[in-house]
């Protein structure tokens, strides 16, 4: 009998509870989770903050890396279109340029006239095989990857074929 009594007198004091303090338990509760809900919002807000500044400085770093890319284009096609008003022929790919020797570098008298005929060749291949890709419709990186050139030099041959 003592724990039926216990069991009703508890009962009863959860009913008082629940009755009674209803209100104030539901305001601690829903006061402790709409703190945690600002807390988590403020710390959403600060991170997307923080990761919209890192982007703007990013599309800043391309914008002025195109920018650079575009001027050099432009500068090389201006120095390709003077080497040939002038009749120099251009460079195999794979011979560096010096600017004491515009567009006029050669392969030296020392190396025999077969390797400058197959570097030639591998210049021409590459700039078919960006090409083709390119018509396959692969990214200039995906391009760059596949054929070991730079993403510029990429642009380049693409640029130079589309104009020329």
């Amino acid at each position: 009998m003592p724990t039926g009594i216990l069991l009703v007198v508890l009962l009863l004091v959860t009913v008082f509870i629940f009755v009674y303090k209803r209100q104030m338990l539901l305001k601690m509760f829903s006061i402790n989770i709409a703190t945690m809900a600002d807390e988590f919002r403020t710390q959403m807000e600060v991170t997307a903050d923080q990761a919209v500044k890192k982007l703007e400085n990013q599309m800043a770093q391309l914008e002025y890396m195109l920018e650079e890319a575009d001027a050099k284009i432009i500068t090389l096609e201006n120095r390709l279109r003077e080497a040939e008003q002038k009749g120099i022929p251009s460079a195999p790919a794979s011979v560096p340029y010096t600017s004491d020797s515009p567009l006029s570098t050669s392969i030296p008298q020392s190396q025999p006239a077969q390797i400058a005929d197959k570097l030639q060749e591998v210049a021409q291949d590459k700039r078919q095989q960006v090409m083709l890709m390119h018509r396959q419709g692969y990214t200039v990186i995906e391009i760059a990857k596949a054929t070991s050139m730079g993403k510029g030099e990429v642009m380049l041959v693409l640029e130079l074929n589309k104009n020329g």
